[in-house]
């Protein structure tokens, strides 16, 4: 027998609970113990054998745990320092809604769904079971209150007849609660006894008077059901999670009324499950069917908003001077000591945070009317510029003295539009743009220390050149554009007219570029963003004038200014979405802060990455200025999950990829492939990029060779990528090409692809089957990037499920399993030697046409109903071996082969009709073909020795994955790790 150990599992998270600095977390049938402090994860230990962690309460040092019809007493140092407290273990007769501890500190109460609990010990003795006598109702949900030992109530949501109240000491009902439609899911009284808070599918938050059971106030805000809640700051707000991922926190009023004070967005997709605050430090731990846990500030002292005022309000006071009544701001800076700005009348104005006061530095009548500042933080530095060419240099102290003032003159251009000012190694930078094109384009060089000119370079400005940002790397200055063009200006060789790469990225402006990396041969990355919220790496070859594209992707939406990799290395993007300006974490698909400012069509400018990890935004909006400071991340991620939905596929690469791990991809409901890094030690599995090409749940994604992936989905759609991981920064995976759909609204499904490459050429043969039983084969041309149609037709009018490419005596054959039970063979040598010979001979370039599928040559009848998995394996050059999985939970083994006069013979060889208790959804081979993995749908995972004509099972254990569907392995010596996809992703080591 195999030895099986699990590694690591992800999946949805259902409950957390703070026990003072500690985070305990339920995945499955583990607890995860976290630090708050650092985030670090400090264990992971089993509790129940099976059953998930639905709810955890602390007294203590002691835990009580429970999910399911299992519940565990344990102790904190249990939990920190043991893998397996499973033997502690304690089954109920009924499913568990809640459990808590007495008053009394000896026992546990534990509601059931039939709305009765059980007194028993911490041994799991019974003492003895209440209930209320007439009361039927099956609860939903429920929790008990214990205010003392003689004062303990039952809070029970019920499926269709609202909240009962009753008393546990006098089993008598207090309150029926009526006005939610729905089912209840959450019901909790306060610390103090004197309000019930209740929420459920309607959408609402509903506050109850506890003494008379009258309804005090309905919330609204929710765009979906709300999970969870619960009373936080001594009774005064209520944080509640729903199905909307969001995390609200609502404030009662003195009225009794409930008010939405702040909306977090902690999860993705769907469903933020549970929630516990942190009272002390005001910190909310959320968890999420995306299998985050995340820890938010709810200290509104953790940031710092000020609106300091604008032309039109007496706020901005400066000293003895008044602003006039048509003065605003026109532009805005901030430094170590504050904020500079300039008002559209030419006065330019410092506020210090040291006593929160306006001065008057000094008056520019030539900044009447137009001018533009930005500056460089790290100096002390601003840049003040005019439409007609004045600048203004100005360097300020620690404390906001100013020590450096400069002015320049350009006097060689008509009129100045834009100014880019980077620092550059010993070099201050002034990239100058003209709206005339026959102007030229400009840069000055300065003296970072003196501010005196050192150089002044130009170049003819390039067509269509509209500047919007700079970075400058060995003596070139690499400017984005409108357009999405990029342009290099090479300092070193002023004569030279500049590069220019067009449509680098979907969409119009580039609205950032930064550098990342150089590579061996001397090529240059840069992260370059769309604001149309696209961002792509982009590799330069300043030398050959070249430019290739690694990674492309777009955010979820919003528009795109800016992003850079953090000290972390997480890909840090911001911009506006609607009415708020964000941070999103795009590497932990995690949003670090917000705040509404109005959109993006205001004076604004964002600082991030301060010292003391500060970040500031200002903005002006209503003729104010504000400023928004986070102090540090208002959220951190403990555990960052993988996909808010079910995995349907996941394949990776046997062999080292990327700093001795191992590339992973995973295809989910949620329309995303992940690419991620797999530990083959741990079984650790990080993510890197999150790709939202697909518009459709995801069906299958498969690596071919080892710097290709396909995926695809409904909608007809299929996607072909490349994967780079030559770069030091991260790997990288870029689109490459679609399929052609077959028609403008598609509406089929690509149910399964394989594809076949030929040997010495790029161009490979690509076969599809389709949920209308549509076949189809297709060439993949590299030099275009495109598909070519060469084999179309239809197997019967069911639905196809799986294609594999196989070879038969040197000859191109095709095997389809559908949901008739059958498994059919097709062959397309016709096909694939015509190609292969053109390819030799050099035509290869010229299109093929369109021929219509042949008639299968054998089919075989091996299930009772589909055939939902296949894998392949070549027993000769004439036969190969099918191992099948079907929904009639059978498994079987299909001989196909080819006898004398080139004729087909098909056997079943061994068939297991009672081989699983449901749907088998997926097999795969591994242990060079002599070891069988499959799953189904009643989470077991069962292996087989296939060495021989038979199916001898060698292993067998039931999974935490909810509806499991998918399986890869992993080959390493002397063994396998075997990966397995569903509602999450677990991780086993499989010892030969």
């Amino acid at each position: 027998m195999a030895l099986l150990s699990e590694l690591s599992h992800y999946g949805p998270s259902i409950c957390v609970k703070f026990v003072r600095e500690k985070v305990l977390a339920g995945y499955g049938p583990f607890v995860h113990v976290y630090d708050s402090k650092n985030g670090q994860l400090l264990n992971v230990v089993r509790i129940f054998h099976i059953n998930k962690v639905h709810g955890i309460s602390v007294k203590n040092e002691t835990i009580v745990i429970y999910g399911g019809k299992s519940v565990c007493v344990v102790k904190l140092l249990a939990l920190m320092e043991k893998k397996d407290v499973s033997s502690d273990e304690k089954r109920c007769h009924e499913w568990i809604i809640d459990a808590v501890f007495h008053a009394d500190d000896k026992r546990i109460l534990i509601l059931t769904s039939y709305n009765q609990v059980i007194t028993c010990g911490y041994d799991g003795s019974i003492e003895s079971v209440t209930g209320i006598l007439g009361e039927k109702a099956i609860l939903y949900s429920g929790s008990i209150r214990v205010l003392s030992k003689n004062e303990i109530y039952v809070n029970a949501g019920t499926v269709l007849e609202g909240i009962i109240i009753w008393d546990l000491i006098k089993e008598k009902t207090l309150l029926k609660l009526t006005g939610h439609e729905g089912s209840i899911f959450s019901v909790k009284t306060s610390d103090n006894g004197k309000l019930i808070a209740s929420c459920s599918d309607d959408r609402s938050i509903k506050l109850w008077n506890f003494e008379d059971g009258r309804l005090l106030s309905t919330a609204w805000g929710h765009t979906a059901r709300i999970w969870d809640l619960q009373f936080i700051c001594d009774n005064k707000r209520i944080a509640s999670v729903s199905e909307d991922s969001t995390c609200r926190i609502w404030r009662i009023l003195e009225t009794s009324e409930l008010v939405l004070e702040e909306t977090y967005n902690v999860h993705l997709i769907k469903s933020s499950w549970g929630v516990d605050v942190n009272e002390e430090k005001l910190v909310a731990a959320t968890c999420g069917n995306d299998g985050k846990v995340v820890l938010t500030n709810l200290n509104q002292d953790g940031t710092m908003r000020q609106s300091l005022g604008s032309g039109l309000s007496s706020e901005l006071a400066v000293r003895d001077m008044e602003l006039g009544e048509t003065e605003i701001i026109k532009g805005a800076f901030w430094l170590e000591f504050g904020i500079v700005v300039v008002t559209s009348m030419g006065r330019i104005l410092k506020y210090s945070n040291s006593n929160s006061e306006w001065s008057a530095i000094t008056e520019e009548p030539r900044f009447i009317s137009f001018s533009v500042m930005t500056g460089i933080q790290s100096q002390g530095l601003i840049l003040i510029w005019s439409s007609s060419g004045e600048l203004l240099l100005m360097r300020f102290s620690q404390n906001g003295e100013l020590i450096q003032r400069k002015n320049l003159s350009i006097r060689s251009m008509s009129k100045i539009m834009n100014c880019l000012l980077v620092l550059s190694g010993s070099d201050l930078m002034i990239a100058i743009e003209s709206p005339n094109s026959r102007d030229p384009f400009m840069c000055v060089k300065l003296d970072p220390k003196t501010l005196d000119k050192t150089m002044q370079l130009s170049w003819p400005k390039p067509l269509k050149f509209v500047s919007t940002c700079l970075a400058v790397l060995d003596e070139k200055l690499v400017v984005g554009s409108r357009f999405s063009s990029v342009a290099v200006f090479d300092m070193a060789c002023p004569n030279n007219e500049p590069v220019v790469w067009r449509n680098l990225t979907p969409g119009d402006a580039i609205s950032s570029i930064s550098f990342v990396e150089c590579t061996s041969d001397e090529k240059s990355l840069f992260s370059v963003t769309n604001r149309d919220g696209f961002y792509a790496f982009v590799l330069l070859d300043f030398k050959k004038k070249s430019f290739s594209v690694l990674h492309n992707n777009r955010v979820s939406k919003g528009f795109l200014e800016g992003a850079f990799y953090n000290e972390s290395g997480d890909y840090i993007t911001y911009g506006f979405r609607s009415s708020l300006f964000y941070v999103f974490n795009e590497t932990k698909q995690q949003e670090i802060a917000t705040e509404v400012c109005g959109g993006a069509h205001r004076l604004w400018k964002f600082f991030p990455n301060l010292e003391n990890d500060v970040s500031i935004f200002l903005y002006v909006r209503a003729k104010k200025l504000h400023v928004k400071k986070f102090s540090g991340l208002r959220t951190i991620v403990l555990n960052t999950g993988i996909h808010g939905r079910e995995i349907r596929d996941l394949t990776l690469i046997n062999k080292l990829n990327f700093k001795g791990l191992y590339l992973l991809c995973t295809g989910s409901e949620d329309t995303t492939v992940k690419l991620n890094l797999l530990d083959s030690k741990t079984g650790s599995i990080k993510t890197v990029w999150t790709q939202r090409k697909h518009t459709s749940g995801l069906q299958r994604c498969k690596f071919f060779g080892s710097n290709f992936m396909i995926s695809s989905g409904a909608r007809e759609e299929l996607f072909l990528w490349e994967v780079n991981t030559s770069m030091n920064s991260n790997p990288y995976i870029r689109m490459l090409a679609s399929l052609p759909t077959s028609s403008d609204s598609p509406d089929l499904r690509i149910m399964d692809f394989d594809f076949l490459g030929f040997e010495h050429f790029n161009d490979f043969l690509l076969a599809t089957a389709y949920s209308d039983s549509a076949i189809k084969v297709w060439r993949y041309k590299q030099k275009c990037s495109k598909f070519e149609l060469l084999v179309s037709g239809h197997y019967k009018d069911c639905c196809l499920l799986n294609i594999k490419f196989t070879m038969f005596d040197g000859k191109l054959h095709l095997i389809v399993s559908a949901t008739d039970g059958m498994l059919i063979l097709w062959d397309l040598n016709i096909v694939y030697s015509s190609l292969y010979e053109r390819l030799i001979s050099g035509s290869g370039a010229e299109s093929l046409p369109t021929q219509s599928l042949p008639e299968f040559v054998s089919r075989i009848s091996v299930h009772k109903a589909g055939v939902r998995a296949i894998d392949v394996k070549a027993l000769s050059s004439k036969q190969v071996r099918i191992f099948s999985g079907g929904d009639d939970n059978a498994l079987a083994m299909t001989d196909f082969k080819i006898i004398e006069g080139n004729h087909y013979a098909c056997e079943v060889i061994c068939r297991n009709q009672s081989a699983s208790a449901s749907t088998i959804t997926s097999v795969g081979l591994f242990q060079n073909g002599q070891t069988l993995a499959t799953t189904s749908v009643d989470q077991k995972v069962q292996f087989y020795n296939v060495s021989e004509n038979e199916l001898n099972i060698v292993g067998k254990r039931a999974t935490t994955v909810a509806d499991t569907g998918c399986l890869a392995a992993l080959e390493l010596e002397e063994r396998a790790m075997i990966l397995i996809g569903g509602m999450g992703l677990s991780v086993w080591n499989y010892e030969y």
